[in-house]
Protein backbone atom coordinates (compact mmCIF):
# COMPACT_ATOMS: atom_id res chain seq x y z
CA UNK A 1 0.00 0.00 0.00
CA UNK A 2 1.90 3.14 -1.16
CA UNK A 3 1.61 6.69 0.78
CA UNK A 4 -0.86 8.13 -2.05
CA UNK A 5 -3.55 5.10 -1.72
CA UNK A 6 -3.46 5.35 2.60
CA UNK A 7 -5.99 8.56 2.57
CA UNK A 8 -8.44 6.74 -0.02
CA UNK A 9 -8.03 3.42 2.24
CA UNK A 10 -8.76 5.49 5.68
CA UNK A 11 -11.47 7.35 3.98
CA UNK A 12 -13.65 4.29 2.53
CA UNK A 13 -12.81 2.14 6.14
CA UNK A 14 -14.00 5.68 7.81
CA UNK A 15 -17.28 5.83 5.54
CA UNK A 16 -17.71 3.71 2.80
CA UNK A 17 -18.04 0.15 4.28
CA UNK A 18 -20.07 -2.19 2.58
CA UNK A 19 -20.88 -4.64 5.49
CA UNK A 20 -23.46 -7.55 5.45
CA UNK A 21 -23.30 -6.96 1.48
CA UNK A 22 -20.51 -8.25 1.07
CA UNK A 23 -20.32 -10.79 4.17
CA UNK A 24 -23.51 -12.16 2.54
CA UNK A 25 -21.30 -12.92 -0.33
CA UNK A 26 -19.25 -15.65 1.34
CA UNK A 27 -21.58 -16.84 3.89
CA UNK A 28 -22.25 -20.34 4.24
CA UNK A 29 -25.37 -21.67 3.30
CA UNK A 30 -28.05 -21.95 6.21
CA UNK A 31 -26.39 -19.81 9.27
CA UNK A 32 -27.78 -17.42 10.40
CA UNK A 33 -26.79 -13.83 10.02
CA UNK A 34 -27.20 -11.48 13.03
CA UNK A 35 -25.89 -7.59 12.57
CA UNK A 36 -22.98 -6.37 14.59
CA UNK A 37 -25.53 -3.85 16.37
CA UNK A 38 -28.07 -6.97 17.17
CA UNK A 39 -25.23 -9.54 18.90
CA UNK A 40 -25.70 -8.06 22.37
CA UNK A 41 -29.05 -8.43 22.85
CA UNK A 42 -28.73 -12.29 21.79
CA UNK A 43 -29.33 -15.33 24.91
CA UNK A 44 -26.07 -16.24 26.75
CA UNK A 45 -22.61 -14.72 26.97
CA UNK A 46 -21.33 -12.56 23.31
CA UNK A 47 -17.63 -12.33 23.64
CA UNK A 48 -15.68 -9.56 21.83
CA UNK A 49 -12.41 -9.80 19.91
CA UNK A 50 -10.65 -8.65 17.44
CA UNK A 51 -8.48 -10.15 14.04
CA UNK A 52 -5.12 -8.00 12.37
CA UNK A 53 -5.21 -7.42 8.49
CA UNK A 54 -1.77 -6.05 7.93
CA UNK A 55 -1.28 -4.85 4.41
CA UNK A 56 2.16 -5.91 3.48
CA UNK A 57 3.63 -3.68 0.46
CA UNK A 58 4.93 -5.85 -2.19
CA UNK A 59 7.38 -3.37 -3.93
CA UNK A 60 8.08 -0.29 -2.67
CA UNK A 61 5.63 1.49 -4.99
CA UNK A 62 2.53 -0.23 -3.40
CA UNK A 63 1.78 -2.29 -6.68
CA UNK A 64 0.87 -5.87 -4.30
CA UNK A 65 0.19 -6.48 -1.20
CA UNK A 66 0.47 -9.29 1.07
CA UNK A 67 -1.07 -10.49 4.16
CA UNK A 68 -0.21 -12.81 7.07
CA UNK A 69 -2.71 -15.30 7.33
CA UNK A 70 -2.76 -18.13 9.89
CA UNK A 71 -3.93 -21.38 10.12
CA UNK A 72 -5.24 -22.64 13.52
CA UNK A 73 -4.10 -25.62 15.67
CA UNK A 74 -6.11 -28.68 15.93
CA UNK A 75 -8.21 -28.99 18.85
CA UNK A 76 -11.57 -29.42 20.23
CA UNK A 77 -12.97 -25.80 19.48
CA UNK A 78 -15.47 -24.87 16.48
CA UNK A 79 -12.42 -22.91 14.30
CA UNK A 80 -9.84 -26.08 14.94
CA UNK A 81 -7.27 -26.03 11.63
CA UNK A 82 -8.97 -23.31 9.79
CA UNK A 83 -7.66 -20.26 7.78
CA UNK A 84 -8.17 -17.23 9.85
CA UNK A 85 -6.28 -14.05 10.66
CA UNK A 86 -4.39 -13.42 14.01
CA UNK A 87 -6.81 -12.01 16.53
CA UNK A 88 -8.69 -13.04 19.22
CA UNK A 89 -11.07 -12.19 22.69
CA UNK A 90 -10.74 -9.06 24.22
CA UNK A 91 -8.94 -9.07 27.75
CA UNK A 92 -9.45 -6.58 30.52
CA UNK A 93 -5.92 -4.77 30.34
CA UNK A 94 -6.79 -3.57 26.46
CA UNK A 95 -7.17 -0.16 25.82
CA UNK A 96 -9.32 -0.33 23.03
CA UNK A 97 -10.82 -3.27 20.45
CA UNK A 98 -7.43 -2.19 18.24
CA UNK A 99 -5.08 -2.72 20.67
CA UNK A 100 -7.05 -6.32 21.25
CA UNK A 101 -6.06 -6.70 17.61
CA UNK A 102 -2.33 -5.45 18.17
CA UNK A 103 -1.58 -7.84 21.39
CA UNK A 104 -3.45 -10.95 19.76
CA UNK A 105 -1.08 -10.55 16.45
CA UNK A 106 2.14 -9.97 19.22
CA UNK A 107 0.93 -13.29 20.86
CA UNK A 108 0.23 -15.37 17.90
CA UNK A 109 2.72 -14.55 15.38
CA UNK A 110 4.96 -12.79 17.16
CA UNK A 111 4.58 -8.99 15.22
CA UNK A 112 5.65 -6.22 16.87
CA UNK A 113 3.18 -3.29 17.93
CA UNK A 114 5.92 -0.71 16.40
CA UNK A 115 5.88 -2.29 12.96
CA UNK A 116 2.61 -1.53 11.59
CA UNK A 117 0.28 1.81 11.51
CA UNK A 118 -3.77 0.77 12.41
CA UNK A 119 -5.96 2.74 9.05
CA UNK A 120 -9.41 1.62 10.24
CA UNK A 121 -11.77 -1.08 10.76
CA UNK A 122 -13.98 -3.59 8.71
CA UNK A 123 -17.53 -4.31 9.98
CA UNK A 124 -18.11 -6.16 13.13
CA UNK A 125 -19.12 -9.36 12.33
CA UNK A 126 -21.12 -11.94 14.48
CA UNK A 127 -20.27 -15.47 14.82
CA UNK A 128 -23.05 -17.70 15.83
CA UNK A 129 -21.11 -20.72 16.21
CA UNK A 130 -18.42 -19.85 18.84
CA UNK A 131 -20.75 -16.35 19.84
CA UNK A 132 -17.79 -14.09 18.99
CA UNK A 133 -18.34 -10.32 17.98
CA UNK A 134 -14.91 -9.71 16.14
CA UNK A 135 -13.62 -6.70 14.54
CA UNK A 136 -11.40 -6.82 11.88
CA UNK A 137 -8.54 -3.88 12.44
CA UNK A 138 -6.82 -2.95 9.14
CA UNK A 139 -3.25 -1.94 9.40
CA UNK A 140 -0.44 -1.68 7.30
CA UNK A 141 3.51 -1.54 7.91
CA UNK A 142 4.66 1.44 9.73
CA UNK A 143 6.66 3.80 7.40
CA UNK A 144 10.28 3.36 6.75
CA UNK A 145 10.10 -0.24 9.18
CA UNK A 146 10.38 -2.95 6.27
CA UNK A 147 7.92 -6.20 7.57
CA UNK A 148 10.36 -9.22 9.66
CA UNK A 149 8.66 -12.08 7.45
CA UNK A 150 11.80 -13.60 8.61
CA UNK A 151 11.06 -12.93 12.19
CA UNK A 152 7.54 -14.11 12.63
CA UNK A 153 6.89 -17.09 14.90
CA UNK A 154 3.70 -19.18 14.98
CA UNK A 155 2.73 -19.65 18.98
CA UNK A 156 2.42 -23.19 19.01
CA UNK A 157 -0.46 -23.72 21.15
CA UNK A 158 -3.10 -21.98 19.11
CA UNK A 159 -1.05 -21.35 15.78
CA UNK A 160 -0.15 -24.13 13.17
CA UNK A 161 1.38 -22.22 10.80
CA UNK A 162 1.90 -18.48 9.13
CA UNK A 163 0.50 -18.06 5.88
CA UNK A 164 1.53 -15.05 3.66
CA UNK A 165 -1.28 -14.27 0.95
CA UNK A 166 -1.76 -12.09 -1.58
CA UNK A 167 -5.54 -10.85 -0.98
CA UNK A 168 -5.90 -9.48 -3.95
CA UNK A 169 -5.35 -13.00 -5.81
CA UNK A 170 -8.16 -14.52 -4.31
CA UNK A 171 -11.29 -13.10 -5.75
CA UNK A 172 -10.75 -14.83 -9.01
CA UNK A 173 -10.40 -18.39 -6.88
CA UNK A 174 -14.06 -17.57 -5.34
CA UNK A 175 -16.38 -20.97 -5.60
CA UNK A 176 -18.52 -23.17 -3.70
CA UNK A 177 -17.11 -26.32 -2.59
CA UNK A 178 -17.89 -29.08 -0.42
CA UNK A 179 -15.72 -28.90 3.13
CA UNK A 180 -15.61 -31.92 5.40
CA UNK A 181 -15.83 -29.77 8.87
CA UNK A 182 -15.64 -32.26 12.12
CA UNK A 183 -17.27 -34.91 9.90
CA UNK A 184 -20.05 -33.21 8.42
CA UNK A 185 -20.07 -32.19 4.67
CA UNK A 186 -20.83 -28.71 4.42
CA UNK A 187 -20.83 -26.61 1.01
CA UNK A 188 -20.09 -23.28 1.54
CA UNK A 189 -18.31 -20.31 -0.73
CA UNK A 190 -14.89 -20.59 -0.24
CA UNK A 191 -11.39 -18.74 -1.45
CA UNK A 192 -8.45 -20.99 -2.40
CA UNK A 193 -4.77 -20.17 -2.32
CA UNK A 194 -2.18 -22.87 -2.52
CA UNK A 195 -4.31 -25.63 -1.75
CA UNK A 196 -5.49 -23.88 1.60
CA UNK A 197 -9.54 -23.31 1.59
CA UNK A 198 -10.67 -20.24 2.96
CA UNK A 199 -14.11 -19.87 4.58
CA UNK A 200 -16.25 -19.13 7.02
CA UNK A 201 -15.94 -15.75 9.07
CA UNK A 202 -12.41 -15.51 7.51
CA UNK A 203 -13.72 -15.93 4.17
CA UNK A 204 -16.46 -13.24 5.05
CA UNK A 205 -14.32 -10.71 6.33
CA UNK A 206 -12.22 -10.66 3.46
CA UNK A 207 -14.74 -9.98 0.71
CA UNK A 208 -15.40 -6.67 2.60
CA UNK A 209 -11.65 -6.27 2.55
CA UNK A 210 -11.68 -6.90 -1.08
CA UNK A 211 -15.09 -4.46 -1.69
CA UNK A 212 -13.28 -1.23 0.22
CA UNK A 213 -9.70 -2.16 -1.60
CA UNK A 214 -11.37 -2.65 -5.20
CA UNK A 215 -13.78 1.05 -4.03
CA UNK A 216 -10.26 2.48 -3.88
CA UNK A 217 -7.88 0.90 -6.94
CA UNK A 218 -5.73 -0.48 -4.11
CA UNK A 219 -4.95 -3.85 -5.52
CA UNK A 220 -3.25 -4.44 -8.65
CA UNK A 221 -4.85 -4.04 -12.28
Amino acid sequence: MNAEGLPALRRALRDNLPGEPAHHTMMPTGRPYTPAENAPRLPGTVRTGAVLIVLVPDTADGAGWTVPFIQRTIDDGPHSGQIAFPGGAVEPGDGDITATAIREAHEEIALEPALIDVVGLLTPLYIDVSSFLITPVVATVAPGKPFPWNRLAAQASEVARIIPVPPCDLAETRAVRELDVRGTVMTVPTYLYKGDVIWGATAMITAELLAVCESVGCCRA
